[in-house]
This record gives structure tokens, C-alpha cells and sequence, in this order.
């Protein structure tokens, strides 16, 4: 087994550098998606919805009635999921652009949350919190792996 990652890990560092830059942003974005499905599948779980299947309107109303407790751990996911997404792409970016690579993972999940707060309303200090939360987590994660 240790040929075979040895055999991927030669091969990756031959690619052109621009391919794995797109490679890394890539997997650190897939990476990041995953973090964070795991941590809203926990707060489905600490925190049942009464509606099976919700429309936006629906989807918006829970939002309005859910407690603070709730939007702070949604946050907690937010902010390890840009942590680990921005780590494991400056891990595999190459050496001059791993700080680059981690920040564009957190700009991208910026870029999604804000679509996500244009279609459905959330209060003014999640959506600034959970944008800032991203940029500085990922960057945060892309230093860390930088060292």
C-alpha cells in the first residue's frame, strides 16, 4: 500500500504546477463540503425540524424560530470546515501558492454562503459572522499547513 501512495505522490509532484494548484482548490473545497455536511447532520440530529421536507417559505420560518444555540453550532461547522479545507489545499498546493490555494477554498465558501443568506433570510450577525468565519479559518488552516 505505502508503493502505491508513494507511486501517486510522485506523480502528482511532477504535474504542472498550475494542475495542482486546481487540484488542491479542488480537493479542498471537497473536503471542506464534506466537514460540513458531517456538522449539519449533527445539527439535524441535536436539533429535530417538525417538517419532513421544507419550502423555502417553511425553511425560512424555522430560521426565524430557531434558538442562538443552534445558529453558534452551525457556525462551529462553518469554521472547521474552512479550517480543514483550507489546510489540505495549502497541503497540496505547491510551496509559493499554498497560502493562495487555502484562502481561495474560504472565498468559495464565502461566495456559497452568500448565495445560501440571498435565498434564505438568516439574522444580520450569522451571515457576517459565517462569511468572515470562512476567510479567516481557511487562511488560518493554509498557515498552519504552510509551516
Amino acid at each position: 500500500m505505502s508503493k502505491l501512495f508513494e507511486a501517486i505522490k510522485l506523480f502528482y509532484q511532477k504535474l504542472n504546477p498550475l494542475f495542482r494548484i486546481v487540484i488542491s482548490v479542488l480537493i479542498g473545497i471537497a473536503i471542506a463540503t464534506m466537514v460540513l455536511g458531517l456538522a449539519e447532520s449533527l445539527n439535524v440530529i441535536l436539533f429535530p425540524s417538525t417538517i419532513l421536507n421544507p419550502t423555502i417559505n417553511e425553511q425560512e420560518d424555522l430560521v426565524k424560530n430557531a434558538p442562538a444555540i443552534e445558529f453558534l453550532f452551525i457556525l462551529f461547522g462553518n469554521m472547521i470546515s474552512a479550517f480543514f479545507g483550507g489546510y489540505t489545499a495549502a497541503r497540496l498546493a505547491p510551496s509559493n501558492k499554498k497560502l493562495v490555494c487555502g484562502f481561495f477554498v474560504g472565498f468559495f465558501l464565502m461566495l456559497c454562503a452568500v448565495f445560501y443568506f440571498i435565498l434564505i433570510v438568516h439574522p444580520i450577525w450569522f451571515a457576517l459572522a459565517t462569511g468572515l468565519s470562512h476567510l479567516l479559518f481557511s487562511y488560518l488552516g493554509a498557515k498552519l499547513a504552510k509551516n
